[in-house]
């Protein structure tokens, strides 16, 4: 007979309160080899440890796929649990992967679970002032055609709508953030357009104790405001913001 382990387990208490109940569950070791496609039950038997709460799989049957002639089949999950960051004690982890089996015949053996994706919940972000600060000190990251800049410093903001807003925390090192900027800009054929951009950041720090000081741009959208085509001799005499800043 196999011998029980004992695993903790949290679940929400159904009548709201945000702290997860303790609940002792005996489960046997995961089985690494089923003779049919594994049930949810199953699954999650390879998710269950002590700290982990709010376990759950993707609606759908699974996926199958090959590789390199071997058939597999996969279940993705998700769980919560703390984040463990002394700073921040209420933080929270939310983990998301597939655990994934190999397909022979009509035996399914346990092969890996993987992760794929992690995010912090509860951290509190750096005001926008000191965003915009370490921006500023990192404009040619931010904005890789800084140089082609005229007329006046760009508009750069956190975007009106809340919704826009979201912080994504990738770890207590690291988020992403989406930042408007509008601006004057050296084109092709000697215009100057007035763009507007979304830039997804995201910003970095050595460790929890130290400041956020650099940024790498993920994403960027823009869109033409408006146009103006001037003169060769018009353009050339326009001086980007760059060379007007060396030169004081």
């Amino acid at each position: 007979m196999r011998t029980l382990l004992t695993l903790i387990i949290f679940v929400l208490v159904s009548c709201g309160d945000s702290s997860p109940d303790i609940v002792k569950e005996d489960v046997e070791p995961p089985e690494l080899s089923f003779s049919s496609k594994p049930t949810d039950e199953q699954v999650l038997s390879f998710l269950k440890k002590e700290g982990r709460y709010d376990i759950e799989l993707t609606k759908d049957g699974g996926k199958y796929s090959t590789y390199e002639l071997r058939k597999r089949w996969q279940k993705g999950y998700a769980y919560k649990i703390n984040a463990n960051i002394k700073q921040s004690p209420d933080a929270v982890l939310q983990v998301g992967g597939f655990v994934r089996f190999e397909v022979n015949g009509s035996n399914y053996d346990f092969a890996a679970i993987k992760q794929l994706t992690t995010q912090i919940t509860g951290l509190e972000p750096p005001k926008e002032e000191i965003l915009l600060g370490i921006i500023n000190n990192n404009m040619q990251k931010f904005h890789s055609n800084y140089r082609n800049i005229v007329f006046e410093q760009p508009l750069i903001k956190l975007p009106e709508n809340v919704e826009d807003r979201t912080i994504f925390w990738h770890s207590s090192l690291s988020f992403s953030i989406s930042f408007n900027m509008t601006f004057y800009t050296k084109s092709g054929g000697s215009k100057i357009d007035k763009k507007h951009c979304v830039k997804k950041i995201r910003f970095y720090r050595k460790d929890v104790n130290s400041p956020f000081d650099k940024l790498l741009q993920q994403g960027n959208q823009c869109e033409t405001l408006e146009s103006k085509r001037y003169s060769y001799d018009e353009f050339d005499k326009i001086p980007s913001l760059s060379i007007i800043k060396a030169k004081s």
